[in-house]
């Protein structure tokens, strides 16, 4: 009995605390919690009135922007975080903190985060506690302060004509404003032909340099300008553009002597060159090949004006006579030619004479002469010439001969001969020796019928240029009775001169 009645107040107990806890407790301490959760609520959110902190400017990362919305009717309630991306200008972004709204007006700061992709005006849709209102910001353009093209940095060198490789200015700026940039690009006027380029980018914050590369090819020397219009300011780039490197004088000099098919000592044979030098820098020149010989030179220009370069020979000649070389210049210092001609000896023939006959004699008459052809040729052959510079000396054994018609006439026998050479393809004759007239006899009385006097002549003729082909060697010769007084009556001939051989002709490479 005792233990039913222990149970019992056991349950009752329970059973009251259980009634308890869900009227007093809860009216008591959850209306108190339900009502520290109360869900905020605003009469408006005023956009209009909107106020900014801090500026945002094209390409920069956003720091430290925000702007503050006023609101009104605040309930004291609590709002839950939100964001908003932006319109018109993109890449950033609006976000509103979780907070408690005041009993009445208040103000909600939000946060701007990104980067703007362009200037302009960024627009930001936001809702609060199912309140919205749009508000915008600026993004400023990127500018600068000064740009002073004057002060520009400059690499890399201009040529008239040479295309532009690694040629650059550095031009500074003061008063960035952190900004991007899109690429710009201009052409140049004055000297036309290039084009100056700024790739995007972003301004330092404060100062900073703006690489400048220069393209093309420039069309002349002189000043290329470049009208740079970049973060709102302007200035004008000038560069020099200089007239190439170029050759004054092809032949200033030249030593050595070439013969054909013979070597020469090493360097023996040069050619100097004369050049306005206006880049430094290295060069190479070389000729073409001509008659199997080569010139050429390599080195470095370390300074700029007038300057000599000494060409070497290379090669076994080949063929002989004058020869036009091009001389061609590259390198750093630029790009030019020029043309010399230099000479190439043939080689030196010489052939003995082997006598030839008088070839008859011409009517009489008094004071007449008998000129003959005699085509002498070495043992009858032919020989052939390089072509080139030629001379000719002789030392020939030769008789004259006359004939005595009628009377006795007080007469000199004289022999007048002249030497040359007969090209046998074109007719054309070369190194005549200008027939040289010699008494061999002098006045004396001469009976009818035939006379004859003999002796050596000697002579020669200075160099001739000779084209490459077949030759033989013609004598032209005369005898004349003449010169003394003499009778009318007196009749006389002359004939063609002949030789018993002996003596030789030379002819000379030069």
């Amino acid at each position: 009995m005792k233990y039913y009645i222990n149970l019992k107040l056991f349950l009752s107990i329970c059973c009251i605390l259980f009634i308890f806890n869900n009227t007093i407790f809860g009216q008591l301490f959850g209306g108190q919690i339900r009502s520290s959760r109360k869900i905020g609520d605003i009469a408006s959110l005023v956009c209009g009135s909107a106020s900014h902190q801090g500026s945002l400017v094209v390409g920069l990362a956003a720091t430290g922007i925000t702007s503050t919305l006023p609101y009104t009717g605040g309930n004291g309630g609590s709002y839950s975080a939100s964001s908003s991306n932006s319109t018109g200008v993109t890449g950033l972004t609006a976000s509103v903190s979780s907070g408690v709204f005041n009993n009445g007006s208040g103000d909600v700061t939000i946060s701007i985060s990104g980067t703007p992709a362009t200037s302009g005006t960024a627009n930001f849709l936001i809702n609060i506690a199912g309140k919205s209102c749009t508000f915008s910001r600026t993004v400023a353009a990127a500018t600068i302060d000064v740009i002073n093209c004057a002060s520009a940095i400059h690499s890399g060198s201009l040529m008239s004509g040479t295309a532009a490789s690694s040629v650059s200015s550095l031009v500074p700026y003061t008063g960035g404003n952190g900004g991007s940039f899109n690429a710009f690009s201009v052409a140049s006027s004055g000297v036309t032909g290039l084009t100056a380029t700024i790739s995007a980018g972003s301004f330092n914050i404060g100062s900073g340099n703006l690489s400048v590369s220069i393209t093309g090819t420039p069309s002349a020397s002189g000043t290329a300008n470049f009208a740079l219009n970049i973060g709102g300011r302007t200035c004008t780039l000038t560069r020099t553009v200089l007239a190439p490197t170029s050759f004054t004088n092809c032949a200033q000099a030249s030593a050595g002597t070439m013969t054909i098919s013979s070597g020469y000592t090493a360097g023996s044979v040069t050619q100097t060159v004369r050049l306005n030098v206006t880049v430094t820098g290295s060069y190479t020149i070389s000729t073409n090949s001509v008659a199997g010989v080569t010139f050429s030179a390599s080195g470095t220009f370390a300074t700029t004006g007038t300057q000599d370069v000494v060409l070497v020979a290379s090669g076994t000649p080949n063929a002989s006579g004058t020869h036009t070389y091009t001389a061609t210049l590259s390198g750093a210092a630029g790009s030019a030619s020029c043309t010399f001609s230099r000479y190439i000896r043939p080689v030196s023939t010489s052939r003995s004479l082997s006598g030839f006959g008088s070839n008859g004699c011409s009517g009489c008459g008094q004071g007449s002469g008998d000129l003959r052809t005699t085509n002498w040729q070495d043992n009858g052959g032919t020989f052939n010439l390089t072509g080139g510079n030629y001379s000719l000396s002789f030392n020939v054994n030769i008789t004259a001969n006359g004939f005595v018609c009628s009377g006795n006439p007080n007469k000199p026998l004289e022999a007048k001969i002249d030497i040359r050479l007969r090209n046998t393809s074109t007719g054309i004759t070369y190194l005549s020796s200008g027939g040289g007239r010699t008494t061999y006899s002098g006045c004396t009385n001469r009976g009818t019928g035939s006379h004859s006097a003999g002796g050596s002549y000697s002579g020669s003729v200075g160099a001739v240029t000779i084209p490459a082909g077949t030759y033989i060697i013609q004598i032209y010769g005369e005898s004349n009775m003449g010169g003394c007084s003499s009778g009318g009556s007196d009749q006389w001939a002359g004939c063609g001169i002949s030789s018993g051989g002996g003596g030789s002709i030379n002819i000379n490479a030069q």
